[in-house]
């Protein structure tokens, strides 16, 4: 919809084009204020006095909950020096005090030696405020004042893309041009945008040139070169230039290595080779695709071409490329015909039946399962499982008398192999459904006795101990547990610790000290064995608790010059020479954070080197990039072999960072609860990332939800609120505060449900409840919130260990 906003974008930017460095625009005049601000939460009170033009403060206060007493900000008196009003603005900016940090930058901007970087900083700042005409004019006028400065190019980059969505192209070409001279590292982005306006203008040629580009350029991630070497060879392919197309379809397949993408490459090799008339070509690639890609499009489609050019595919074949495809009905077609047409085959009704039931038709699916029993009993190996879908066919249609027996009889008459283990499994499952709980634990209990190799006995074990113990059948349930401890290798601690719950439950408080010490004792510090120490040592989780903590200076390195091999005179500081990094950096000035993370993030990745991965942490967070800091430091700790209990606290600061200490510390106050809870929450849902985003639309640091933040706004009654601000941290800080003091509240501060509260909603969290804690936890039947519960324990433990531990 076209609106008076986009109108006035388009006129400033048709404008801009005209412009040159001759040519000076006004200064952009200061705008009015929001009234956003409640104070400059965190900033000095200098700050205040730099300011060339007065804020009104809002006198709007909350109507419930911890929102921020609004204090007086003074008119300003007294100019700062421009060097201690760019920090402070710089800060403003950082902590979300966008009114501020927008007045410091306009009074910079016609500071000799400022004004440029200033501007740059002022545009940026407009835009993440949805102001873009601003954003546009400052940016401009940033590059009139230094055409050639170091900031041209990245001044310019914003503009071109401006231009290019507005569809001058023309312009927009010219300016990555010039950006592309002017600057390395990014060859490829910015060819990437050439190709896609000299596309918009309808000129491939060029377009293919910039494709080539990206494909030359050994530093552009494998995917980009991947997709621009396509995009060559469709152009020589569409210029009829064969040969070469299938040249550059070969170095598409050398760097792909997603199995889908190269089954699409081949296909179309596949079909440009028919089109010359090269059958054997035609033929060598479908062949490829039918044995290698058999679970593809593509190799379906081949198997077809292949048949069709006269080679015997069965119909059978052909319904085991469809069945690996999922497309279960097609399958089913496919086996029957071959039934009518091929051969009444036992394993064509075997996979007709699996095709049924994976297409939802158990009454069909049950037939063909019957047929083997009753005409086939030629295929041995084949009846057990024909017994088993009968069961499970009926289990799926509700008939659970007919299926308890017919799966009992599966056991009976086939007691070895897999399908009496998955029939006991069934067996549970039914009874379960039936609510005979006793019964079903029984019967999982009986599968595990029974068949301890079997697939399925780690779960069965889980499901009967934890039936018994809701049961409050505590002996039962701690044998069970006790039992899937020496199964259960990978979670080995789950068990013991619910295997000491239920000699609590018990009574038997010397056994749940016993298994409890077992399970904390391990070198692991996953949510389980965490619980375990906390309840060994009487540790509650008290969300409330006010227990100062510190940031203390601690400089033993021992541990990390041990690590990397060092001499005491080495400088840990020493970035190494990864050219990822640089061009990261470069990625950050030109406005794209997202590719530059990613860049960050593969150099993490493959980086073997300790002192390499502590300079990065280190240099990461003085950048103000915490969530890349924290990616690095946990890679070292990895590395290591760290975890949270025993990682050392220098590093652990590093790995749980505190980057708004101040702004963290007042809403914790006025939210009553410990910081570090919330810090953990913070962790665990953006990585200190304030423009972190999910797919629910969740924003910022505490990433609260659309629906959720209009809620907040209308409680805090706070008529200022725009869904965007949820990018500065003193509002996601401030929203995201008070949403858990609101669910502590509506949970009597009960940590485990409040944090279920607000991941997934206090309605859900009031389902799953149980007057046990760690029961609750298990309650909850949706992997993402029990995970997110468990990954937020283990964060408040990282922090405990950075910043309440003894040094």
């Amino acid at each position: 919809m076209v609106t008076l906003r986009n109108i006035l974008c388009v006129f400033t930017l048709l404008v801009l084009v005209g412009c040159s460095s001759s040519t000076q625009t006004p200064t952009p005049a200061p705008t009015p204020q929001s009234t956003l601000v409640r104070g400059a939460a965190g900033l000095p009170p200098a700050v205040t006095e730099a300011a060339q033009t007065p804020i009104p403060v809002s006198t709007a206060t909350a109507t419930t909950g911890p929102s921020p007493t609004p204090s007086p900000i003074p008119s300003p008196t007294v100019t700062l020096p421009p060097n201690e009003r760019m920090v402070l603005a710089q800060e403003a900016e950082r902590i979300g005090e966008w009114d501020m940090a927008l007045s410091l930058y306009q009074s910079l901007s016609i500071e000799a030696g400022h004004g440029a970087s200033a501007l740059f900083r002022l545009g940026d700042l407009y835009l993440r405020d949805d102001r873009e005409v601003e954003a546009a004019l400052a940016w401009q006028e940033a590059l009139n004042r230094e055409p050639n400065g170091p900031l041209a190019p990245f001044l310019k980059y914003r503009l071109a893309r401006g231009l290019a969505a507005l569809g001058r192209h023309e312009s927009a070409i010219g300016l990555w041009q010039e950006i592309d001279a002017a600057i390395d590292d990014v060859d490829d982005v910015l060819a990437d945008h050439m190709a896609d306006s000299y596309l918009a203008l309808g000129d491939v040629d060029q377009a293919a040139a910039q494709w080539q580009r990206i494909y030359e350029t050994e530093s552009a991630p494998r995917v980009s070169r991947a997709l621009a070497a396509r995009q060559v060879g469709k152009w020589h392919a569409d210029n009829q230039r064969s040969a070469e197309a299938m040249a550059w379809y070969a170095q598409t397949l050398e760097l792909s290595q997603v199995h889908t993408f190269r089954a699409e490459l081949l296909w179309e090799m596949a079909r440009m080779a028919q089109a010359l008339g090269d059958e054997p070509a035609a033929r060598a690639q479908w062949h490829t695709l039918f044995q290698e890609y058999p679970d593809t499009p593509q190799g379906l489609s081949a198997a077809e071409a292949l048949k069709s050019a006269g080679e015997a595919i069965s119909s059978y074949q052909m319904g085991e490329l469809y069945f690996k495809n999922k497309r279960w009905n097609e399958a089913a077609r496919a086996f029957f015909t071959s039934l009518e047409s091929e051969a009444d085959l036992p394993a064509a009704h075997q996979q007709a039946a699996l095709a049924l039931e994976q297409s939802g038709n158990y009454a069909a699916s049950f037939k063909e399962w019957r047929k083997i029993v009753e005409t086939h009993a030629e295929a041995i190996d084949l009846q057990d499982d024909a017994w088993l879908g009968m069961g499970r066919a009926h289990v799926e249609l509700g008939d659970m008398d007919v299926a308890i027996a017919t799966l009992e009889q599966t056991v009976a008459q086939y007691p070895k192999g897999d399908a009496a283990p998955e029939a006991l499994w069934l067996l549970g499952v039914a009874r379960r459904e039936q609510g005979a709980n006793d019964v079903a634990a029984a019967t999982f209990e009986r599968l595990a006795t029974t068949y301890p190799e079997a697939a399925r006995v780690n779960e069965a074990l889980w499901q009967a101990g934890m039936m018994r113990y809701r049961a409050g059948q505590a002996a039962a349930g701690q044998a069970d547990f006790t039992l899937l401890a020496t199964y259960e290798a990978e979670e080995t601690n789950r068990a013991l610790f619910w295997a000491g719950k239920a000699a609590q439950l018990a009574g038997n408080h010397q056994a749940a000290v016993e298994y409890w010490a077992k399970a904390a004792a391990t070198d692991k510090a996953d949510y389980y064995t965490l619980r375990a120490a906390d309840l060994l040592n009487h540790t509650p989780w008290q969300p409330r608790a006010q227990e100062p903590f510190s940031n203390p200076a601690r400089d033993d390195f021992a541990w990390l010059y041990k690590a990397a091999d060092l001499p005491p005179s080495a400088n840990l500081l020493a970035l190494p020479e990864e050219p990822r990094i640089q061009r990261g950096k470069t990625l950050l000035l030109l406005g794209e954070r997202g590719a530059a993370f990613e860049t960050f993030r593969e150099a993490i990745r493959e980086q073997e080197n300790p002192q390499a991965l502590w300079a990065m942490a280190n240099d990461f967070r003085a950048a103000n990039l915490p969530s890349m800091s924290i990616v690095a430091a946990t890679r070292l700790m990895e590395l290591l072999e760290y975890n949270v209990r025993t990682v050392p606290p220098r590093l652990a600061m590093l790995a749980y960072p505190l980057p708004y200490e101040s702004q963290l510390r007042t809403v914790a106050t006025q939210g009553g609860f410990d910081p570090l809870i919330f810090a953990a929450l913070i962790h665990q849902e953006s990585t200190w990332e304030p423009r972190a985003r999910s797919s629910a639309a969740a924003r910022g640091l505490t990433q609260v939800i659309p629906d959720t933040g209009k809620w907040i706004a209308q409680r805090l009654n706070d008529p200022t609120y725009r869904y965007h601000h949820l990018d500065r941290p003193v509002v996601a800080l401030r929203y995201g505060s008070y949403y858990l003091d609101y669910v502590l509240g509506v949970f009597n501060d009960n940590p485990f449900k409040a944090l279920a509260a607000y991941n997934s909603g206090p309605g859900n969290a009031r389902r799953w409840d149980a007057a046990d804690d760690d029961l609750f936890v298990e309650n909850i039947p949706l992997r993402e919130t029990r995970y997110y519960i468990e990954r937020l324990y283990e964060h408040w433990h990282g922090y405990q260990r950075a910043y309440r531990q003894t040094p």
